[in-house]
């Protein structure tokens, strides 16, 4: 793989920070061991949410796509409505 650019590199932590949570019952004496195991946790967490959206947009149909669309297109056309409705 070839060197992340610095808006790859930013993307790639923002992703990882997304899923940092600091596992509260466990309490190091190495406040940096700390740090290296959540962001692990949260880097393995973070990889099988992507690989799972990775697997549904591969499986995802033709049909599938444009029944999305149309019924995304007629909720907001439905919410428009009702506002418009409530003034």
């Amino acid at each position: 793989m070839e060197p992340m650019g610095q808006y790859e590199r930013k993307s790639a932590a923002s992703k990882i920070d997304g899923y940092l949570s600091v596992c509260e019952h466990k309490r190091y004496t190495n406040p940096e061991l700390e740090k290296v195991e959540s962001v692990e946790r949260a880097r393995v967490e973070c990889l099988i949410h992507l690989r799972r959206q990775i697997e549904c947009v591969e499986s995802l149909t033709v049909e599938q796509f444009y029944a999305e669309k149309e019924s995304t297109r007629n909720l907001a056309f439905f919410r428009e409505t009702r506002a418009s409705e409530s003034k």
